[in-house]
């Protein structure tokens, strides 16, 4: 199976999500905030794809946000 992105409006624990955004990173995928800033231990939120979708997949984020 294949992913493309994955979505979360909350601020994870680090210990669930670091180990996950590395290997993302690695694989040449991104990982950034909702606001599209890089992705940290302490950030709200968090957007990660493939890095080809990122783009499509934040505005979906940011829209389902807003309308919360």
């Amino acid at each position: 199976g294949g992913l493309e992105g994955v979505v979360s409006n909350l601020r994870a624990n680090p210990w669930d999500s670091v180990a996950g955004v590395f290997i993302v990173r690695r694989a040449g995928g991104r990982a950034t905030d909702l606001s599209g800033d890089r992705w940290r231990h302490d950030s709200t939120g968090l957007v990660v794809s493939n890095g080809h979708l990122h783009d499509e997949v934040l505005a979906a984020a940011r829209a389902i946000d807003e309308s919360t």
